[in-house]
């Protein structure tokens, strides 16, 4: 007696940190959309800033939006259910500028003359004649031979010169923010979970691990993409005196409710979106890998079974 098996082929599945990793540069590249986003919103006058802003401490502290994410985010505070700007961590801005409230990816201080403390000048322009402002939404080039930033400009407001400053630890400016790529550092972050500070350390290069309560998921990070607030400084030539460049003395501002712009909302929402997709993906990925284990042992015992069936029959005629 002749016994023949059919069995259906387990499906194949695409490996965890193939999906995973693909996930984290879709939340990477949601970032960029975001400032694709921004690039049609108008830029707001923020009041003068002609004395060193002194931030918090807290300025500094990176939140990120999973704890397996490539991109973290300065200037932010904890919210009810997720972080949001902190409005510390910006010089004052006069109230008649708060609608509608953008924050971090537009806006500029006029006159500006002094950049806020911890930061540095990313690059100037200076203007005659009619004059256009500083750039707006532009993406300056590195100039390799200088090792400073050059910038595209555009028509703007009626003032003669400018500076962008951005903090000394990080790179050039892109859209109103500045970024810096490590690629190898052991990195201690946070992440708001339920208006509550959560820590989150990353290591790149290196692997890093998610627990997902019946498992763990764990996959190897290149590097990680940190953002801080850039501040945009314009004036004419007549606002820059020795006084007003002066560093004595630091600016006494109050904190002032504010909220993400239309865009960075936007943004963020993607790659939030995009970071609970990592998760879903994850906590599947797991479970179908678990099930075509399940079904693979099934499966031995059934062939087991046969071949018992087979050689029962051999040996009965």
């Amino acid at each position: 007696m002749e016994l023949t098996q059919f069995y259906p082929r387990p499906p194949k599945y695409p490996s965890i940190l193939h999906v995973v990793n693909i996930l984290l540069h879709l939340t990477a590249l949601s970032w960029f959309l975001q400032g694709l986003i921004t690039m049609t919103l108008a830029q707001n006058n923020f009041g003068p800033l002609t004395t060193p802003f002194v931030l918090p401490s807290s300025c500094a502290t990176p939140f990120l939006p999973c704890e397996l994410c490539t991109v973290a985010l300065k200037g932010q505070g904890c919210g009810p259910s997720y972080y949001t700007d902190d409005p510390e961590c910006w010089p004052l801005r006069p109230l008649e500028t708060q609608s509608p409230r953008p924050r971090f990816l537009q806006g500029f201080y006029s006159p500006g003359v002094s950049c806020p403390a911890g930061y540095t000048s990313a690059c100037q322009v200076t203007h005659g004649g009619g004059g256009v402002g500083l750039e707006h939404m532009d993406t300056p080039e590195a100039n390799t031979s200088h090792g400073d930033f050059t910038c595209t400009n555009v028509p703007s407001h009626d003032l003669c010169g400018g500076v962008d400053c951005k903090e000394t630890s990080h790179g050039p400016p892109l859209i109103q923010k500045c970024v810096s790529t490590a690629q190898s550092t052991e990195y201690k972050g946070f992440g708001c979970w339920e208006g509550k500070l959560k820590p989150i350390d990353v290591t790149v290069p290196g692997n890093n691990t998610l627990s997902l309560g019946t498992g763990t998921i764990t996959i190897f990070q290149r590097s990680i993409s940190v953002f801080a607030p850039l501040i945009q400084l314009v004036h004419q030539r007549t606002d820059v005196t020795d006084s007003s460049t002066s560093t004595a003395g630091a600016e006494k501002k109050k904190g002032i409710h504010s909220s993400l712009s239309t865009g960075a909302k936007a943004g963020i929402g993607i790659g939030s979106v995009i970071g609970g997709f990592v998760l879903v993906g994850a906590i599947f990925l797991f479970w179908s890998r678990r099930r075509r284990n399940n079904r693979a042992t099934n499966l031995a015992k059934g062939d087991s079974y046969v071949r018992n069936l087979q050689n029962y029959e051999l040996s009965s005629r």
